[in-house]
């Protein structure tokens, strides 16, 4: 199903809906990462018409697509309504697309409000031979991007939580993904064992937390920066490297920027350095500084009105 690659790591992207304007930006950083795949299952026509780095691969998917694909891999009537959902299904990816990563030794999933900098400095080849699961947080599965090897083992995991069929059939979040709820992983920041969190679910954490339900080798490490930045702070993107504060960083995810207002995703020029601050992206001239962030702020302005009277009526 898919064309014969070099790579041995593929990143699966599901998103349905507009892509929003920062997603330019993320792709970006994937071009500079030719040494990992990224397929990416949508329905927005406008990205596919786009030409794009030869690492970086459209599938055209609709969601029900998405429902009838899963439905057909699990063996459950899967029937998912919003991306917000979607995470908990992040962790059957090996299953879900599994005639798409069949080429590929190393799987994985990732967020797309995220600059991606040099991750071959990060995946190298010792990490990718010791270890079969590899976790950028360092107390739980990070649900903003994750590796996992592609075997039977890690695929099938995500059937021995106690709560699969909850997590499968119940149309909100559940939080499997990570660890089952914000309240485990304030928990787990704390010090307390997984097993011993107020967790409301047997989440993918747990399970390879599990010495009876995984044995296999976890890399936990604290490398994705989502954080808020100060004030004075700002994430430079060079040449494929990620800069903050004067150090080099893998990922730095935006999840508390992007809802502002005057966030500025401006277009993209392909090729070119940027910097990221508190209020987005931004090259170094002075149309991106006034014109192209006053343009941001309206049209995030104007979608968050027609969000509201959506609602309203």
């Amino acid at each position: 199903m898919i064309d014969q690659t070099k790579n041995n790591i593929v990143v699966l992207i599901p998103y349905f809906g507009k892509l929003p304007s920062y997603f330019s930006f993320f792709l970006e950083s994937c071009k500079t990462n030719p040494q990992i795949d990224f397929l990416i299952f949508t329905d927005d026509d406008c990205i596919q018409q786009q030409s794009l780095a030869s690492n970086i691969k459209i599938y055209p998917f609709q969601f029900s697509t998405l429902n009838q694909l899963a439905s057909q891999k699990l063996q459950t009537q899967v029937t998912i309504t919003n991306g917000y959902k979607l995470c908990d299904f992040k962790p059957m990816y090996g299953k879900i697309f599994e005639d798409y990563i069949a080429p590929y030794s190393f799987w994985g999933f990732s967020d797309i409000d995220i600059i991606l900098g040099d991750l071959n400095q990060l995946f190298t080849r010792a990490v990718l031979q010791s270890f079969d699961i590899i976790s950028l947080y360092d107390k739980f599965i990070s649900g903003p991007f994750c590796l996992f090897r592609n075997k039977e083992e890690i695929n099938m995991l995500f059937l021995k939580s106690a709560d699969i069929h909850e997590i499968l059939t119940q149309p909100t979040y559940c939080g499997f993904d990570e660890a089952g709820s914000l309240e485990a992983i304030r928990q787990l920041w704390q010090g307390i064992p997984i097993a011993e969190t107020n967790s409301t679910i047997d989440s993918f954490s747990h399970l390879v937390f599990n010495k009876e339900k995984f044995s296999g080798r976890c890399y936990f490490n604290h490398q994705i920066i989502d954080r808020e930045l100060g004030k004075e702070e700002k994430v430079f993107f060079q040449q494929g490297h990620l800069i903050l504060n004067d150090s080099e960083i893998f990922l730095y995810h935006f999840l508390w920027n992007k809802g502002s207002i005057r966030f500025n995703a401006p277009p993209i020029v392909p090729g070119s350095d940027f910097v990221f601050t508190e209020f987005g992206f931004f090259y170094p001239s002075l149309k991106s500084k006034t014109i192209d962030w006053a343009f941001s702020t309206y049209k995030n302005f104007r979608q968050k009105v027609k969000r509201k009277l959506k609602n309203f009526f």
